[in-house]
């Protein structure tokens, strides 16, 4: 054997490691099936809590919205010197300011459906003196004070128009 060749590296095999100390690269089926039955757990305690937080919000939301126009009706009466009437259709689960043009598209009256998909309120009940409309005079105070009671499933919300003209949400 010559010098040369005596020196030259040989490769080294790699040791072999038994099967039990292989790091694995994934998710055992039982641990995937404990975490699925966590999240299904949550989850069926998390959407009923949702839907409920949802249903008050949009009664809310159609509660402030009713509240909003009553004032707008109120203001138009006072700046206009002239009554301004809003008339409430329980069935139709709607309002109108009458005789005023919605601001959006101005050549339709002013109409709100708080059956629409973004509301998705009723109008329960609406009590003026008997009446399901309210006219503001000039000084901005109602011919009736009176109620309105809006729903979104079992969350109402009562809207309440004093002798003053004033609208509170109760």
């Amino acid at each position: 054997m010559d010098s040369s060749q005596a020196y030259q590296l040989q490769p080294m095999s790699q040791p072999q490691i038994p099967a039990r100390f292989v790091q694995r690269s994934a998710f055992s089926l039982i641990e995937m099936t404990i975490v699925l039955l966590i999240i299904g757990i949550l989850a069926g305690i998390a959407i009923p809590k949702f839907d409920t937080a949802l249903k008050a919000t949009r009664a809310r939301g159609a509660a402030n919205l009713v509240k909003s126009d009553l004032n707008y009706a109120r203001r138009l009466a006072q700046q206009s010197s002239s009554s301004q009437s809003v008339s409430f259709d329980a069935i139709a689960e709607s309002y109108a300011l009458v005789g005023v043009n919605d601001i959006d598209r101005r050549n339709q009256f002013y109409v709100v459906n708080l059956s629409d998909s973004k509301y998705d309120s009723q109008i329960d009940t609406v009590d003026f003196a008997g009446t399901s409309n309210v006219k503001f005079d000039i000084h901005g105070r109602p011919d009736n004070p009176g109620t309105i009671v809006i729903s979104s499933g079992s969350t109402t919300e009562t809207i309440q128009v004093n002798s003053e003209g004033q609208v509170l949400i109760q």
